[in-house]
C-alpha cells in the first residue's frame, strides 16, 4: 500500500473541489475611489555646502494655496 500524499492527508483536494472554492481564486474588487489629499506648505532647495537657497517651492502661488494628490 502506498503512503498518502500530503494533499491526500491533509484533505486539500476534498476541500479545493467543494462549491464556492473559486472565489477564493478571484482578486477583491478595487477600493472606492478615496478624495485627494490636500497638502499645504513649502519646499526649499539648500545645498549643505552653501547654505543658499536654489530653489523655492510653495503652495501659497497654486490655486486654492493647495496641492491636490490623488
Amino acid at each position: 500500500m502506498d503512503e498518502p500524499t500530503a494533499a491526500e492527508r491533509l484533505g486539500l483536494q476534498d476541500w479545493a473541489t467543494k462549491a464556492g472554492f473559486g472565489c477564493l481564486l478571484t482578486p477583491p474588487p478595487a477600493p472606492a475611489a478615496a478624495p485627494p489629499i490636500r497638502l499645504r506648505g513649502e519646499v526649499l532647495t539648500v545645498p549643505a555646502s552653501t547654505g543658499a537657497v536654489l530653489e523655492r517651492f510653495s503652495t501659497d502661488t497654486l490655486r486654492d494655496n493647495v496641492l491636490y494628490k490623488p
